[in-house]
């Protein structure tokens, strides 16, 4: 049986060559096409037609898809129609709303309207690379810090100097007072927390609101996935995602949000990977979250602190009872010390992560 010819072999009639068109993506099949070269007369066959799969836009240009990304191999290219940006510290109003929650979380109108907070741009200043399985407070609170550390600290400073020029010159009053002993000096002395008092207000309105004051000052555009990527229609998030290239190409800096879970994710060695190929020049700045972490910690513990020997002198407790108030107030001391355990683990995981990381390969 594995000898005869298959029946499929018989000769028959020809059948007449079928001619393939190749038309453009996005083109109804009315319009002017191109015909595929025909078999030439020495009984060659014909070559496969190539379906050009890209959306001709209305000046001629031609907008890449991912099929013909995939068949050129040009996943670098730039598609400059939803090249869209949005301002960092526009990103970290209302406590960081765009990172709090997941697009996946959200209803389907709340994610189409991500959308229209992002603009048209030329060019980004910073990619964000970050994974969204790492908690979004974490993230808003390390951009905080980076984009608005020096606001903070001048609203700081300014708070707590306005504080004690008022208490000097007894506009506001210093209800308590302790007792100053020196071999040649003895005296009550008055005081207050308000200083203190100014100073964490100072940096915690100076953290929050930096976003809103210094946008006009120096606006950073930046890629925000949630935000430059359509969330909702179909091709554009598709167009979007093919261009990831292209978009890392158009960045300066590449800004890791790094947390534990970082390295384990496919698109975030992706966009590592992709940025050195596509921008060998860019900067790529490595931004672990739990630095900020930490240092929050070590603001508020300080803090807590503080404000805990200012309640011991203001209750004038007894000398036997002021080492118990003492150990209270080392408390604080205790949670930083198991937050910063906790980040020198994740320091060390991140150190292990990169040793074996290479971008050639």
């Amino acid at each position: 049986m594995g000898q005869q010819p298959s029946c499929c072999a018989d000769e028959g009639p020809e059948v007449p060559k079928e001619v393939l068109e190749a038309v453009a993506y996005g083109e109804s099949m009315d319009s002017s096409t191109t015909s595929v070269p025909k078999a030439e007369e020495d009984g060659d066959p014909c070559p496969d037609a190539a379906v050009t799969a890209a959306t001709t836009a209305e000046n001629g240009t031609r907008t890449p898809s991912k099929w013909s990304r995939m068949e050129k191999m040009s996943h670098l290219e730039v598609d400059t129609e939803i090249l869209r940006g949005v301002s960092l510290r526009a990103t970290l109003r209302n406590f960081g709303r765009l990172w709090r929650q997941s697009p996946i979380d959200l209803a389907e109108e709340d994610r189409a309207s991500l959308w229209d907070r992002s603009e048209p741009v030329e060019a980004f200043d910073i990619f964000l690379s970050h994974t969204w399985r790492t908690a979004g407070r974490w993230k808003v609170l390390s951009l905080l810090f980076q984009s608005g550390l020096g606001f903070t600290l001048l609203c700081t400073v300014v708070c707590v100097a306005t504080t004690v020029t008022l208490c000097l010159n007894q506009v506001i009053k210093m209800p308590f007072t302790f007792l100053a002993s020196h071999p040649r000096f003895s005296e009550e002395c008055p005081y207050s927390p308000w200083p203190s008092v100014a100073g964490l207000l100072g940096t915690l309105f100076g953290l929050f609101l930096s976003p809103y004051f210094l946008d006009g000052c120096d606006r950073t555009i930046c890629f925000l996935d949630v935000v430059s990527i359509h969330q909702v229609d179909r091709e554009l998030m598709e167009r979007g995602i093919y261009g990831l290239g292209g978009f890392l190409r158009m960045s300066k800096e590449l800004r890791v949000l790094w947390s534990e879970p970082y390295l384990s994710r496919l698109w975030c060695v992706f966009e590592l990977a992709a940025y050195r190929h596509a921008n060998p020049t860019g900067r790529i700045r490595l931004t672990p979250v739990f630095i900020e972490v930490g240092l929050l910690s070590l603001i508020l513990g300080s803090y807590f602190a503080a404000f805990l020997f200012f309640a011991v002198f203001a209750a004038r407790l007894a000398l036997a009872l002021r080492p118990v108030a003492f150990a209270i107030a080392l408390v604080p001391v205790y949670v930083l010390m198991h937050v910063m355990r906790v980040n020198t683990r994740a320091k060390h995981r991140l150190i292990s992560e990169l040793k074996g990381f290479d971008l050639t390969q």
